[in-house]
């Protein structure tokens, strides 16, 4: 572990496993903590092997490096130059179905109301709260190198880094992040991402100026 590089953890090249073995409701640092003894399923740097618990280490790092939680860091410097104010890192106070869509599962067949309880620890790979509105502006800002509303989030090299693909996955190249490959013959940066009752993907059209 101590040859892993943020550059690895983004191109998910660590040979992490794909689940943390922490278990449901473990803080952050408890799921990083779980991975020192989980087998690697490739060695370091070998090939590109999607797993969330990347994400799980970069969350721990950001917040060692910044003194800050992961979700006041993202409000500060993503949420907030965006002004995505509908946007949040846990469920609002008062959540029903006038401030929140409520997720499904289902039971013998039938889709059934489920409240399922947010899981802080797993917030740097999934449960990011949006809106289509925000998710609007967050699209049209990568899609303007980073501009927000009060400033840029990277500089234009490290946008250019992000979706530069760095290793070969099945019919696309996987950047930081994101996946770089067409869909149905047309060239897109995307990528998707689920929770138990929730799904959501995010698709960029550069040669269209779209986003999705």
């Amino acid at each position: 572990s101590g040859q892993i590089t943020p550059r690895h953890l983004l191109h998910h090249t660590t040979g992490i496993p794909s689940w943390s073995i922490a278990g449901d409701g473990a803080s952050l640092k408890a799921h990083v903590a779980a991975l020192a003894d989980a087998p690697s399923s490739t060695a370091l740097g070998e090939r590109h092997a999607y797993a969330s618990p990347n994400y799980q280490v970069l969350g721990l790092l950001v917040e060692t490096l910044s003194g800050q939680s992961f979700g006041a860091y993202v409000q500060r410097h993503i949420f907030t130059p965006l002004g995505m104010t509908g946007s949040h890192t846990s469920p609002p106070k008062g959540t029903d179905a006038s401030v929140m869509a409520c997720g499904h599962r289902y039971w013998f067949g039938f889709p059934r109301q489920t409240t399922l309880p947010a899981e802080p620890g797993r917030l740097p790979a999934a449960a990011l709260i949006s809106s289509a509105e925000d998710m609007a502006r967050y699209l049209s800002a990568l899609l303007d190198a980073g501009r927000g509303k009060t400033r840029s989030l990277l500089s234009p090299r490290g946008f250019e880094q992000i979706f530069t693909g760095g290793t070969e996955g099945k019919s696309f190249a996987y950047a930081m992040g994101w996946r770089r490959g067409p869909i149905r013959g047309v060239p897109a940066i995307h990528h998707g991402g689920h929770l138990y009752h929730f799904r959501g993907k995010m698709i960029l059209l550069p040669d269209h100026d779209r986003g999705v």
